[in-house]
């Protein structure tokens, strides 16, 4: 058995919070651990964080900073700097011990001359993530009091275990939902309540498992178990088919065969035209003794190819 110290998305497994993992499996990591530094997910991970923080700092309003509580003049100067994990010991009555670890994507200090964290940022690429999740970034700066941003619940327990292991009161959460859009700011306050929940979660596993070897019961992640009753809530209100309703089903899927064989046609035939026409240079297109225009296939000023469409329309009316 392992006794490494719990991580953040260890933590929020534990409350039931993360939607990849949960108790059973944070146990197994001590009890048949496998190396997971090099995984290619947490490669790309590492990078594309550190990117989006680049990016959303630099388009960050600082006077969002003397908002959230940073002082005028700190904020003028404020920069962000990388992270090194920060440790907690949770002791038991009996002495024993439970080791944590927290590690956060970035700080924010005074100034490059500075170490401090003021604040802590956990950067986040949720490209497949549901957006309804996130609500009240830090977009255009505005005068007066600020609503705390929503955001799923495994990230605001991963913050709140951030600013715990900092000593911080602010969590900044960049954002980015694609590849093609800017990243979006939120930001979570320290909330004690829940660090307690989250400190006692700890001492309880540690003591109940880890410590006697004994493995927690097996379960789900928590978008499997949401997933798992809402099939069973709609099973119990699922209806017979009805004959209409097959006769619907047949149809739908008699014309999508149909869309298919046509869809395949069309792009064997395309693939032909594309072949000859570009052998010859282009087609002159002449309609009942009248040329009526040209058809080729060459690059745009963009590097597109796609077939040129003047005068061609005309040839639709061709009998063949």
């Amino acid at each position: 058995m392992l006794y490494t110290p719990l991580g953040s998305t260890e933590k929020n497994a534990l409350l039931g919070t993360n939607s990849f993992s949960g108790p059973h499996e944070v146990f197994n990591r001590r009890a048949m651990p496998t190396p997971d530094d090099d995984k290619p997910h947490l490669r790309e991970g590492r990078i594309i964080e550190q990117y989006i923080i680049d990016e959303s700092w630099a388009g960050f309003d600082k006077r969002w900073l003397v908002t959230l509580g940073m002082d005028p003049e700190v904020a003028e100067t404020a920069v962000t700097k990388p992270i090194k994990s920060h440790f907690r010991e949770l002791a038991f009555g009996d002495g024993q011990i439970c080791p944590t670890r927290s590690t956060p994507d970035g700080r924010v200090v005074a100034s490059n001359r500075h170490q401090k964290p003021l604040m802590v940022i956990e950067a986040k690429s949720a490209f497949y993530g549901d957006t309804a999740l996130w609500s009240d970034h830090l977009g255009k700066f505005e005068e007066g009091p600020v609503v705390e941003s929503t955001i799923p619940a495994g990230y605001y327990d991963q913050c709140q275990d951030h600013m715990w292991h900092t000593d911080t009161f602010i969590c900044l959460v960049p954002v980015r939902f694609n590849f093609t859009s800017a990243a979006k700011m939120y930001w979570v306050r320290r909330n004690d309540a829940r660090i307690a929940e989250l400190a006692q979660a700890c001492l309880d596993f540690w003591r109940d498992h880890i410590l006697t070897g004994i493995p927690p019961a097996p379960d789900a992640s928590k978008g499997m178990r949401l997933y798992l009753a809402m099939q069973e809530a709609t099973n119990a209100e699922f209806q017979p088919a009805e004959d209409k309703d097959y006769d619907l089903m047949r149809k739908f899927y008699a014309l999508r065969n149909q869309q298919k064989h046509v869809e395949e046609s069309l792009d064997a035939t395309a693939n032909e035209m594309k072949e000859r026409v570009v052998k010859h240079g282009g087609w002159g297109v002449e309609y009942d003794g009248e040329f009526t225009g040209r058809l080729h296939y060459k690059p745009n000023k963009n590097g597109k190819r796609s077939f040129s469409t003047k005068g061609v329309k005309h040839v639709e009316s061709i009998d063949y």
